[in-house]
């Protein structure tokens, strides 16, 4: 039996992502030293394909792992 569907919301957006966005991103895992795939974590940050599209997804990690205090120093504000 297939698990339901349950509906995933864009971390910088906080839009809903539908089933038919083909190009909303949700790849993000950690490793360990070993480059070994750790155990899955449920805040993984997803998104939707207008970021992704406009070329903002690289961006929008960076300001979500400075947010999380996980980097430093790599996201900037600019006017």
């Amino acid at each position: 039996m297939d698990a339901p569907y349950s509906p995933r919301k864009c971390s910088m957006t906080n839009c809903l992502i539908t089933t038919k966005d083909y190009a909303s991103v949700q790849n993000v895992k950690e490793v360990n030293k070993f480059k070994m795939l750790k155990r899955l974590t449920r805040n993984q940050p997803c998104f939707m394909g207008f970021i992704c599209c406009l070329g903002e997804s690289n961006d929008s990690l960076n300001w979500l792992a400075t947010r999380v205090s996980f980097l430093k120093n790599v996201w900037k504000y600019q006017y």
